[in-house]
């Protein structure tokens, strides 16, 4: 095609499904009761959505409270049982934060099983209590070292 053809004559490339090609896709639905909850769910322009989508390799469709999950059975899903999950959580009061979202992939995606959940609380972070590379110290017995 010429440099100066017009924009119509160009061809253009069929839009690209986010499926794997050769392969038959199906749709599941989701609707969930708490308007609220499914926006905190969905995420930040549907930031959680995006997340979900990219990891599993399945389109989500989102209208009002409804979800259309398209995909291969297994990642479809593997995509509304993470949905759900991630929602029970925000109905025991949890709050959802992208973290989240990857946790619980992580746990489903890897055979989480059905009692696969993220962390326990809000946010927390670990630290070890102890150093291994460092042998430990025995316990001193002056007063001044017990301060």
């Amino acid at each position: 095609m010429k440099a100066g053809a017009p924009p119509s004559a160009r061809r253009r490339r069929p839009p690209q499904s986010p499926h794997r090609a050769g392969t038959k896709t199906i749709v599941m639905h989701r609707e969930y009761a708490d308007n609220r909850l499914a926006l905190q769910l969905f995420g930040a322009h549907h930031g959680n959505l995006s997340r979900i989508e990219q990891a599993l390799d399945v389109a989500i469709h989102a209208r009002g409270n409804q979800l259309a999950i398209e995909g291969q059975h297994p990642d479809a899903e593997t995509a509304c049982l993470v949905l759900d999950r991630l929602y029970d959580l925000l109905e025991a009061g949890r709050v959802v934060e992208p973290r989240d979202v990857d946790d619980m992939l992580r746990l489903t995606h890897n055979g989480g099983g059905t009692d696969a959940a993220p962390r326990a609380g809000p946010s927390l972070k670990t630290t070890p209590t102890t150093d291994l590379a460092r042998p430990a110290r025995p316990p001193s017995t002056s007063a001044s070292a017990r301060c």
